[in-house]
């Protein structure tokens, strides 16, 4: 009977072992990815790198295209969370009504990623504004919320593309992974929205309202 117990509670021992290691494993995941820092954090000279060794994504064009850097509050001013980004005029402006992309970038990323699907958009006569998701690139902010806050820092883009280009801009928005969350979630707040293109998201929840016709 003795031993029975003692198997008995070796057996319970290492069962609590293996879950205290799974939760501290589980806890260092999370915590590398809502503080994303090192390789969760890509550099604009990485991004670049890979882009190029990819598939030889050139730059070049993008490098002399005329741009206007910002750095706006995000979406919750007293937060004190910083957005940085940058405004791509459109190349040949399509007359009547202006037409703008944000474009938004996934976890580990910063607004280069996004020049490469630029092109597009910029061939339909659109401006475009490229940024740094918060905790990625230049932008501040300490926590990544996969959508959460983010997608009022997309607001708050918003607020800085129909200043400069007028309030009347058609708006859409193009994320990818993330972004593409971030997008969504936005879309159930921000009627100003008028196109998303959300690529590679995960599945949201039913209830989110599409506004029909958007």
């Amino acid at each position: 009977m003795n031993w029975f117990f003692l198997v008995l509670i070796g057996f319970a021992s290492a069962g609590t072992l293996y879950f205290l290691a799974c939760l501290g494993i589980a806890w260092g995941m999370v915590e590398m990815m809502v503080k994303p820092q090192g390789p969760w954090r890509r550099s604009f000279e990485q991004v670049r790198r890979e882009q190029h060794e990819l598939d030889g994504f050139d730059y070049s064009v993008y490098d002399r295209e005329p741009k206007e850097e910002f750095l706006i509050p995000g979406g919750d001013p007293a937060e004190g969370v910083t957005i940085a980004g940058e405004f791509i005029p459109a190349r040949n402006p399509p007359p009547g009504r202006p037409k703008c992309l944000i474009r938004v970038h996934g976890f580990t990323q910063n607004r280069l990623i996004s020049v490469r699907f630029l092109g597009i958009f910029q061939e339909m006569g659109y401006s475009a504004v490229i940024y740094d998701q918060r905790c990625f690139g230049n932008s501040g902010g300490k926590l990544c919320s996969f959508g959460l806050f983010e997608r009022d820092d997309l607001s708050a883009i918003i607020d800085w593309a129909k200043k400069r280009l007028g309030e009347d801009t058609f708006i859409a928005v193009h994320g990818e992974s993330m972004g593409a969350m971030t997008c969504l979630l936005a879309l159930e707040k921000d009627p100003r929205i008028d196109c998303v293109v959300a690529d590679c998201g995960v599945r949201i929840p039913a209830h989110l309202n599409t506004n029909s016709g958007n």
